[in-house]
């Protein structure tokens, strides 16, 4: 009897524990020592039991600080042998969120055998240890794994009328999720789970939907998530650690990883690897860390410093997920190669790229990585090219690293990296039946330092001399003898530009920002009529002798692609030299296009002369 009367409170926690989704299936402990008083069993001839507990059970389980208290437990089985557990009220405290509260639970499982399906084998008895060098204790995942395996087998069905989440702050703010109509069940295939959530009674309830699926050959499972996410947890305001292996769909394993949240602050050591499906490779975070997870709380008595700041820190804590606002540590290897996404059988994208990002330095090397474009896809300022000769654009990254990464602050305009060096090979192919037009390989090295004085000029210094040569043009000319054919000359212009890296580019507006300059571009090209016309303008905020960008509208090139005409106009200088006039043209992505022109021009005395570039 007493066997009997063990398996059935092992069962009843368990349900309970599910129906929750707290996600632990632990081994609990009864605490309370007038259990068996209170404890009503009937055993009849049907095996119709029937458990009635009128004083609360408190439930403690191996994770440290967490407990239940399920108040007036009853358990019945009725002839069908389904068994039925109603609770009035079930009060959880996580030290995650301080407050869970589902009322009015209620449960129905149909099983096949109590014993096997909730309980727990002697030997996967979740094992507590703990790590050196962690405050958190860890808790071992293999024992509730196989325990939801173990329970995946059966079905089962689990519903839970309403669940009020109440999470607070330390700062004393609070949010309130409600959880309504939660319908949580197996079949044998798999575990699904459907909801709505709202962040207040008054609005509109959003869909939730969980699904965890056993893959066939019973290495892991696949899982699904979701859901209209608009805000989230105020603050984690405890420290935790887990140790196991986690593997979705054989593209996401965590192993051997410790998670680690405290007040302001959260951890994840890995290795996290995560090899995608269209792409052969993996990625391999070994530690995340994130801190300012939210903004501290101004002190008790004591005014924010600023009002903009007070609003600045409102906002954000009651908008933003999770209100991160730097990201102090991070360590990953990122190897893909790329050779799924094919055009007529050909790669769009393809070779090997290693990305290194470790504290503050991020470090790309690339192998052979082409990005080519197909006519289908291409679009250059709005002008397509699906009916124009094959037009490709093939880059190899061979080295990039930016030193001193960072994110942007609405405090100043710092920009993503500080420093760094790059070595880029760039070729420009344009083919076609008629015209074939080659632009030679260029690689140079750049350098970008914003703590230098002259940006422009530290940049050109590093610039290698094979960027300023002319690349060789290889022309085909050909009158097509029918209207329709697509037999059309297309002319490659190639040229090089050194700038800064707080560049925008929109639509057919190309715009070059500098500490001291805006340079400001408008225009297109045509290539069915093969014309172009551009006007290059800038807004100088302070005069520098040696900048090109302190000029206004100083800029025209018109014509046809093979003799544009190059008009500098107003000039504004104070001494003789030499302008050199640069253009960056990019497409939309994945169809990147590279074209420049540079033209020089010879002024004196603060009057211009018109030149003409010729190919």
């Amino acid at each position: 009897m007493s066997r009997l009367r063990k398996s059935l409170i092992i069962a009843v926690v368990s349900v309970i524990g599910t129906a929750l989704l707290t996600g632990w299936l632990v081994r609990v402990y009864l605490s309370s020592d007038s259990f068996a008083r209170e404890l009503e069993a009937q055993v009849l001839a049907n095996t119709d039991i029937k458990l009635a507990v009128d004083q609360n059970i408190n439930v403690r389980t191996l994770v440290p600080n967490v407990s239940f208290i399920i108040p007036k437990l009853r358990v019945e089985t009725p002839p069908s042998s389904a068994l039925k557990v109603r609770a009035s009220e079930v009060r959880v405290t996580l030290p995650l969120m301080q407050a869970i509260d589902a009322k009015y639970a209620e449960a129905e499982i149909t099983v096949g055998d109590v014993t096997t399906i909730v309980g727990i084998p002697e030997d996967t008895e979740p094992d507590l240890t703990e790590r050196a060098g962690h405050d958190a204790p860890t808790l071992d995942l293999e024992a509730p794994i196989a325990a939801l395996k173990q329970l995946h087998h059966h079905l089962w069905r689990v519903k839970i009328g309403t669940v009020n989440v109440i999470l607070r702050s330390p700062g004393g703010k609070s949010k309130n999720v409600q959880i309504n109509d939660v319908d949580l069940g197996s079949d044998n295939d798999s575990i699904r789970a459907t909801a709505t959530y709202a962040y207040a009674p008054t609005d509109q309830q959003q869909p939730l939907t969980f699904e965890l699926q056993q893959q066939m050959a019973q290495t892991g499972y696949t899982g699904r998530l979701k859901m209209a996410a608009r805000e989230g947890l105020d603050r984690i305001s405890e420290a935790f650690g887990t140790v196991g292996t986690v593997q979705l769909d054989d593209a996401l394993v965590l192993k051997n990883f410790v998670a680690r949240f405290g007040k302001n602050q959260a951890a994840i050591e890995g290795p996290l690897t995560l090899t995608p499906k269209r792409a052969q490779g993996k990625i391999t975070v070994r530690r995340l860390e994130l801190a300012d997870l939210m903004p501290e709380s101004p002190d008790e008595g004591k005014p924010p410093a600023s009002a903009k700041k007070a609003s600045r820190a409102s906002k954000l804590f009651d908008d933003t997920p999770l209100g991160i606002t730097a990201l102090s540590g991070l360590d990953a290897d990122i190897l893909l190669e790329f050779g799924a996404v094919r055009y007529r059988n050909r790669p769009v994208i393809s070779g090997k790229i290693r990305v290194r990002l470790a504290d503050e330095d991020l470090d790309i090397t690339g192998d052979d990585l082409q990005i080519l474009g197909a006519p289908s896809q291409l679009s250059l300022f709005g002008t397509h090219l699906s009916q124009h000769p094959l037009f490709e654009l093939q880059t190899t990254i061979q080295h990039l690293r930016l030193s001193r990464f960072h994110f942007p602050t609405e405090e100043g305009s710092k920009p993503i990296f500080t420093s760094g060096t790059s070595k880029v090979d760039l070729q420009l192919t344009m083919a076609g039946d008629s015209t074939q037009a080659i632009a030679r390989s260029l690689s140079g090295y750049f350098s970008f330092d914003t703590t230098a004085s002259d940006l422009s000029v530290a940049a050109a210094s590093h610039i290698d001399k094979s960027l300023m040569s002319y690349a060789s043009v290889n022309r085909s000319r050909q009158r097509a003898k029918k209207k329709n054919a697509k037999k059309e000359r297309i002319n490659c212009i190639n040229v090089h530009m050194s700038f800064d890296n707080g560049y925008a580019i929109a639509n057919r507006t190309i715009i070059v920002k500098t500490r001291d300059n805006l340079l400001t571009s408008k225009g297109y090209i045509d290539f069915h009529k093969e014309k172009l016309r551009y006007t290059f303008a800038s807004d100088t905020r302070r005069f520098i002798d040696w900048s090109p960008l302190s000029l206004v509208k100083f800029l025209e090139v018109e014509g046809a692609l093979a003799k544009p005409d190059v008009t500098v106009n107003k000039l504004n200088a104070t001494k003789q030299g030499i302008l050199t006039a640069s253009s960056l043209f990019l497409g939309p992505v994945p169809s990147l296009a590279y074209s420049a022109i540079e033209a020089s021009a010879k002024y004196a005395q603060g009057k211009p002369q018109c030149v003409r570039y010729k190919p």
